[in-house]
């Protein structure tokens, strides 16, 4: 007979299932692990397969094989871990497929035997194969080897009630990492599906897993996780096998294990609350031992990890029903008293306790109001999608009936209290509490379940009953300034929370103080705390403040009203009164010293000593309270002396000094003198050309003079400028005694740096030199061309900073060059703390200004600086100085160099533009500085690139041609000549030129030691040309005689031209000086030319009113850079 099972074939059994899943059963199926094979065949469209597995233990699986006319259907489930559709299924059908020849299609239950011998004499009785079968089995389980169990995680048992079931016991089996070091990992719940978690389990465990499967499975609220619960008498016998395992825990793993406690003996009773309402309940406090119930109730001690059985004496199950009895109200006391009288079963209970009761009216509560803060939660949402939650101001309003709280939602009548065994029974005077609560909404105080924005949220469900007043038209500061106090007056209770930030510091001022801190004696600077005295505890009122100078500046307000207080906020959130005449004052003395960061991290204000007069007018803003003063006693000495300041005195210069000064520079020494006098550090910042060397020794004889200067002056300038200090000094103060520490004898004069009145030095050989000038303390400390320092980072700024000084100056023309923070440089050096660190001078100053032309930056800044930075310049001073006319030759580049410049133009750009969208603008400085550099090169000649194919590509510079014709006619109209270029190579190639047209010269570099001779014999007019490399070149030279200047290739930064401008342009000139510079028209040239200016500009506005421009490389302006003619 036919059957649906003879159509399966292994391919189609195959097809049927994944992959890896057929892999597997068909090993099983190899290794005979099929060990029972039971088939029925119920009709021909049906075929029912059931056997046995031998897997990790030994599993059952059941094959329904359908025939649906359209499909042949495989429905099989096995009582392993995966349940359905796993290798032991693909197992058992690859067996029944391979013994399908040999199965007898019937319509009862056939046993087919794996195995068959060919011996007739042996009778095939189904029985006795399948009973030999399951002994197999059992001797295989009993005597084949364990299969090993991994120890690093085990299996516990969690008990705890369920949630939302009333006194039912809860089981988790969880799995818990044990950690090497001791202790327990964080659980994760038991899954019976997943494979990976058997390996853990001990026989005992599946053997208890196994039994808590037979009971009950109860599912926890919103279905987040399900619990195992234990009742009736199996489960009271499984609760003392898991507590037997050791591993069964009350709540957590991490508590100890249950152990088993002694049965106590309990009854149950009533107790009676305020209200008059009765509760039954056993005579243990629940909220540590919990009571649960299995069969009987049990008790839960968490604090011994024990539990017990609880004796009542009662049915257990009119013990549960008892215990979980509602609150009984007074007037249902009568009805469960008769109730319990009539029962026999609740003998041994007492009934609840009937009350006597009286009634009060007429009474007059005390309105009570409670002022606290919460998370209130809007029910719209905003541009990220959530719901926005914020702290509000909030009220909860109750009435005191002679110490019973009533809130002012509870809709009852009356209220029932319990004294001494009588119920009172208390009727609440609703008039008086609606009155009180109109009155306190006409203060716009609003329910907030009257706001549909809030009301509707369920997270505010909590204060949906509490009143509102931080909101639209309701301030909480004016709440608990304004409404409080006449709350109070009209007979409120009021209390604020702990927390509440708008609470009012209801104390006397004791006293009004000032702390004056000094870091040092050489730091220009000081730190201030301005504050008050409450009940002994001193607070800082300069956040305060600060916080309001913020608000008033942004409004351009302050108080109107000088006889209402200011409330200002304290840093735990509270609020202080303080007289508003002497916050007006104050401010109006502060809110020029006031900076958005003004404030150091110990919350002072950094004043610079400039800013010391100002202490005086603290006081006289205090007004009749004596402002008590801590500390600063140099300071405030400085601050009398300030107070008493009408103006620079001009001073007189020493006889001793032996030049006539001008009188802008007896303006300089006078303001110099200044400096010392109020012990600050200054830029000198002349036109180079103007005498700020004279100065300084005017200066310094005067301090010597004066007897002053018992210690030491030193000087650090760059070696060019040496022989200029020491032939300047011997002219003009020759009864200065002068060391020069330079060369390799100098440190045998180490030893008599004390002995000498003026030292000088090199910026090099400070560094050097460390040791010895670091033990010295100097009267006063020079940095000539004090642009060197202009990196803070470099050796010689580190080393100048950490020199012993009384005074510091800085000499130079260009007190910034190329960005600002050259300027904090200088200033980090003279008067450390002015400008505040670099970090707070970047974000402050240089940002805003250089990045956004923000000008009140700008402005702010400039103010600071201006008393500490005299800046003259020679049309402003010397009127006698001689004309300077600068004039631009344009020339175009031809030929072989323009096409060499465009070829280089184009190919560069491309390169630049590549690195930039690769590593961004900033980290591509290196390969667009040698872009440029190039193209510039090329402007000057060919040959300065150094590219094989230059000679071919391009044989003539059109610069070079422009110069050899300019300057012979300059010379004929007997005119005496500065050449400058950057480039040494160039002068070189010039050098070239001008020997083959027979052109007399003399030339400076960094190479020439000698500097003296061709300084004399230009000077001397015996030579017309001077050709100098600008670095070497322009500074430290006096060069009257020369009347034209040549600047053969523009640099980017102004000031260095016009200092080398100024060799020749300065005081002793007496002709027009002419100033050429040769550009290259429609190249990089005239790009340089354009960012010279806003150079300019942003200099000129940082030490005068002016605006300036921008000063920052963009991609823009490279793009411009490297424009086509």
């Amino acid at each position: 007979m036919s059957n649906i099972l003879s159509t399966l074939t292994k391919s189609t059994i195959k097809s049927a299932y994944k992959s890896a899943t057929h892999h597997k059963g068909k090993s099983y199926y190899t290794a005979h692990r099929v060990v029972d094979l039971h088939i029925t065949h119920p009709s021909t469209a049906e075929s029912l397969i059931n056997a046995q597995v031998q897997g990790t233990t030994l599993y059952t699986v059941s094959i329904r094989i359908v025939d649906t006319k359209h499909v042949i259907r495989l429905e099989g489930v096995c009582s392993c871990p995966l349940q359905h559709d796993c290798k032991h299924v693909v197992a058992a059908l690859l067996q029944a497929v391979d013994h399908n020849a040999s199965f007898i299609a019937t319509t009862k239950s056939n046993v087919i035997p794996l195995s068959r011998k060919a011996n007739p004499d042996i009778v095939d009785d189904p029985r006795v194969t399948h009973w030999l079968r399951q002994l197999q089995h059992v001797m295989d389980e009993r005597y084949s080897a364990p299969v090993p169990i991994d120890e690093t995680y085990g299996l516990y048992y969690v008990l705890s009630k369920i949630v939302g079931e009333t006194h039912q016991l809860g089981v988790d089996p969880m799995l818990v990492r044990r950690l090497k070091a001791g202790g327990l990992g964080t659980p994760k719940p038991y899954s019976e599906t997943a494979l990976s978690q058997q390996k853990h389990l001990h026989p005992i465990d599946k053997e208890m897993l196994a039994k808590l499967g037979m009971i009950q499975k109860t599912t926890r609220y919103f279905g987040y996780s399900s619990k195992y619960c234990l009742h009736g008498e199996l489960g009271e016998a499984l609760l003392l096998e898991l507590i037997n395992t050791g591993r069964c825990h009350w709540r957590t793993v991490h508590a100890n294990p249950l152990s088993l406690a002694q049965p106590k003996s309990v009854e149950l009773r009533w107790d009676i609350d305020d209200q008059g309402m009765q509760t039954l309940h056993f005579g243990i406090p629940e909220k540590h031992y919990p009571i649960l119930f299995i069969e009987q109730p049990w008790y839960f001690d968490e604090s011994q990890s024990a539990c017990g059985v609880l004796n009542t004496n009662l049915d257990h199950k009119i013990a549960r029903l008892l215990l979980s009895a509602p609150k009984i109200q007074p007037g249902q006391v009568e009805a469960v008293v008769d109730f319990f009288s009539k029962h026999d079963q609740v003998v041994g209970v007492k009934p609840p306790k009937q009350l006597t009761k009286r009634r009060i009216q007429n009474r007059k509560p005390v309105p009570c109001l409670r002022l606290f803060q919460a998370p209130i939660r809007s029910m719209y949402f905003n541009q990220y999608g959530a719901a926005p939650e914020s702290m509000k101001a909030l009220v909860d309003v109750s009435f005191d009936y002679d110490g019973t709280h009533i809130p002012w939602q509870n809709s009852n009548e009356t209220i029932n209290q319990v004294q001494d065994d009588q119920l009172i029974t208390l009727v609440r005077n609703k008039p008086f509490e609606i009155n009180a609560l109109k009155e306190l909404m006409r203060c716009n105080a609003l329910v907030l379940s009257s706001i549909p924005e809030f009301s509707r949220t369920i997270a505010n469900e909590k204060w949906v009953n509490s009143l509102l007043i931080e909101h639209a038209t309701s301030d909480p500061l004016m709440f608990s300034t304004k409404i409080v106090p006449k709350l109070r007056q009209a007979g409120w209770q009021i209390t604020f929370d702990a927390q509440y930030p708008y609470q009012i510091i209801d104390e006397p001022i004791e006293e009004w103080y000032s702390s004056i801190r000094e870091e040092s004696s050489e730091y220009d600077w000081f730190g201030l705390e301005l504050g008050i005295t409450v009940k002994g505890e001193k607070i800082n009122l300069l956040p305060v403040i600060q916080t309001m100078l913020k608000q008033w500046k942004s409004r351009d307000q302050s108080p109107a009203d000088d006889t209402e207080p200011v409330y200002a906020r304290l840093p735990n959130g509270h609020y202080i009164p303080l007289p508003a005449n002497r916050v007006k004052n104050l401010l109006n003395v502060l809110i020029e010293l006031y900076d958005s960061d003004s404030l150091s991290d110990e919350q002072e204000l950094r004043l610079s000593t400039l800013h010391a007069s100002r202490l005086l007018e603290l006081d006289a803003a205090i007004g009749a309270a004596q402002l008590r003063w801590i500390g600063g006693d140099r300071i405030r000495e400085m601050a009398r002396k300030l107070s008493n300041f009408n103006g620079i005195q001009q001073a007189e210069v020493p006889n001793q000094f032996l030049a006539e000064l001008r009188p802008y520079q007896l303006d300089g020494l006078s303001w110099l003198q200044f400096l010392r006098e109020y012990e600050f550090g200054g830029i000198l910042a002349d036109d180079m050309g103007l005498g700020k060397t004279v100065q300084a020794l005017a200066h310094i004889t005067l301090e010597k003079t004066s007897g002053r200067m018992t210690q030491p002056c030193l000087v650090i300038a760059p070696t060019s400028l040496m022989f200029n200090w020491q032939m300047e000094a011997k002219h003009f103060s020759p009864e200065l005694k002068v060391l020069l520490l330079h060369g390799a004898d100098r440190k045998g004069q180490f030893d008599c740096i004390a002995d000498y009145d003026l030292i000088l030095t090199t910026y090099p050989l400070i560094v050097r030199d460390k040791h010895i000038l670091l033990e010295q303390h100097f009267h006063l400390l020079i940095l000539d061309e004090a642009q060197f320092i202009k990196n803070a980072k470099s050796q010689a700024a580190l080393v100048a900073i950490q020199l012993k000084a009384t005074h510091r100056l800085c000499l130079t023309g260009t007190p910034m060059e190329n960005h600002m923070g050259e300027l904090w440089s200088l200033f980090h050096f003279m008067m450390p703390g002015l400008l505040g660190d670099q970090k707070s001078f970047q974000r402050l100053f240089r940002t805003p200004i250089e990045k956004h032309e923000n000008q009140e930056r700008r402005q702010h800044l400039n103010r600071r600086i201006a008393p500490f930075l005299l800046r003259r310049t020679k049309d402003k001073v010397v009127k006698e100085l001689p004309e300077k006319v600068e004039m631009i030759r344009h020339f175009e580049l031809e030929g072989g160099q323009r096409d060499l410049y465009e070829t280089v133009r184009i190919t560069m750009q491309e390169k630049i533009q590549k690195e930039i969208a690769k590593l961004g603008l900033k980290r591509s400085h290196i390969i667009i500085l040698d872009a440029l550099l190039k193209l510039r090169q090329i402007c000057c000649d060919p040959r300065l690139l150094k590219i094989k194919t230059t000679q071919q590509k391009a044989s003539k510079s059109a610069k070079l041609d422009l110069l050899m014709s300019l300057l012979p006619e300059l010379i004929e109209e007997g005119r005496r000549i500065l050449l400058f270029s950057q480039f040494t190579e160039m002068l070189g190639l010039i050098e070239e030129a001008i020997t083959k047209a027979g052109i007399p010269y003399v030339k400076l570099t960094g190479q020439t030691k000698d500097r003296a001779t061709p300084v004399q014999q230009f000077q001397s007019g015996a030579i017309p040309l001077f050709l100098i490399s600008l670095k070497s070149g322009g500074t430290g030279l006096n060069l009257t005689a020369a009347d034209a200047v040549i600047h053969y290739d523009p640099w980017w930064n102004p000031a260095v031209e016009n200092q080398a401008t100024d060799r020749a342009h300065r005081i002793g000139q007496e002709k027009t000086v002419f100033v050429y510079k040769l550009v290259a028209k429609g190249t990089v040239e005239e790009k340089i030319l354009e960012m010279q200016q806003r150079k300019k500009e942003l200099m000129d506005g940082l030490f005068s009113d002016k605006t300036t421009s921008k000063l920052e490389l963009t991609e823009q302006d490279l793009k411009g850079l490297f424009d086509e003619f």
